[in-house]
């Protein structure tokens, strides 16, 4: 049977990977390896984790008993009991080895045996040295060659370096820089904008969809099947409404409405699309990438560069979405009353369309214009509405949905 987890990890996701990356080629590598792959599904088993892991059931039972009595600092304690007597090298000690070989300073298994024990008390056998400086030095080749008088090790060479580079190079930390921390959504949609622009060089334009109804607490709650978004590419209105249907990718109908607006796609190639998720479920927003035809075609470089930054991508739509929600709570509120209309009521996906955007304000024609039926479809479909909700006007829907979780009862 599988083990049940009670306790929760604490810890955040990022900050385990980043500890995963510190702990490389040591002992806790494999416990935080651990910690992360339960923390990314709350409902992986500790079975499934020494599995993917590729460690014992044993040992992630005891790991995860440790991490329940003692916390992080508990499980990255180094094990120190009567049966552990194999010497272990740690991370600075290993880089002074290195320092230490490639200088040529040790250059025989017998020195390096010697010098582990004068510098360190460590002692390893001759041919635990080899192993030494084959795993964890990632030596390309040890020799051990007996001539009557030592044991030598060969082809430990100093990897060459072109030129030094910094860790992240000037225009990806200018990018990083000029992102803004702040809640008002348009101001922020173009700054992102200037900074891709200036970032990827060779783009002309850039179009962001943000669905700003997304829910980041619980990515597989209800999908209206409408998606708000904010878009400031080729108008000033802050708010578009377009739908979301199913089979479809969210990219292809924001190039329909595009279409059907009058933009100038022909003097444009082809748009590069990413459309991003949160937690591969929730539709977070798509971005296109647009250049002109008097211009080559947006080059493979542009489009590696992109998916390299999809992961930080996902986090500033999900960052600028969480910040449109504090800064304006009541759409958070309308969301919420209008999931909860649909759902009591069973309303079906295009009543649902046509409720949301009878709601927002829109007019019988352009309803029928944005979902592509008759305006006679339209007043089917919200005739449908109002028997299910067991209401004769929009007057009484907003009041027995809304009125109440938007607070308007005094107002």
């Amino acid at each position: 049977m599988s083990r049940q987890r009670t306790a929760q990890i604490q810890e955040s996701l990022e900050f385990l990977e980043s500890l995963e990356k510190h702990y490389r080629d040591e002992p806790q590598e494999a416990r935080i390896k651990m910690l992360r792959i339960l923390k990314e599904n709350p409902a992986r088993t500790l079975e499934y984790a020494a599995k993917t892991a590729g460690c014992s059931e044993r040992s992630v039972y005891r790991w995860w008993g440790t991490y329940q009595t003692k916390g992080l600092q508990g499980l990255l304690a180094p094990r120190r009991d009567a049966s552990a007597n194999t010497p272990r090298i740690g991370r600075n000690e290993a880089e002074e080895l290195r320092e230490m070989l490639q200088s040529g300073k040790l250059s025989t298994l017998n020195e390096v045996q010697a010098w582990l024990d004068k510098r360190f008390g460590l002692k390893y056998s001759v041919k635990g040295v080899a192993n030494l400086l084959q795993r964890r030095l990632k030596a390309r080749r040890v020799w051990i060659v007996s001539d009557g008088s030592e044991i030598r090790v060969a082809e430990y060479k100093k990897p060459e370096v072109k030129e030094e580079s910094p860790i992240i190079p000037d225009k990806v930390l200018q990018f990083l820089n000029r992102l803004p921390l702040i809640s008002d959504t348009q101001r922020a949609v173009e700054a992102y904008k200037a900074a891709l622009m200036d970032l990827l060089g060779e783009v002309d334009r850039v179009s962001i969809y943000i669905n700003i109804n997304c829910d980041l607490h619980d990515p597989q709650a209800y999908q209206p099947n409408i998606v708000l978004t904010l878009d400031t590419s080729s108008t000033d209105e802050l708010i578009s409404v377009t739908t979301h249907q199913e089979g479809t990718r969210p990219s292809d109908r924001f190039l329909e409405n595009m279409r059907a607006q009058g933009a100038p796609l022909d003097t444009l190639h082809a748009p590069v699309v990413f459309d991003y998720y949160y937690n591969d479920l929730a539709f977070l927003g798509t971005i296109f990438l647009w250049r002109d035809r008097t211009k080559p075609a947006i080059s493979k470089r542009v489009q590696d560069t992109m998916k390299l930054l999809e992961p930080f991508v996902i986090y500033m739509l999900s960052d600028l979405i969480s910040r449109h929600h504090y800064a304006n709570p009541m759409d958070r509120l309308f969301h919420d009353a209008l999931k909860t209309m649909s759902m009591e009521a069973g309303l079906s996906v295009q009543e649902r369309r046509v409720v949301m955007l009878r709601l927002l304000g829109h007019a019988y024609k352009e309803i029928a214009d944005k979902l592509n039926i008759s305006e006679d479809a339209i007043k089917k479909h919200l005739g449908s509405v109002h028997r299910k909700t067991g209401t004769r006007s929009y007057t009484e829907l907003f009041a027995k949905y809304f009125t109440p979780r938007l607070n308007l009862n005094n107002s």
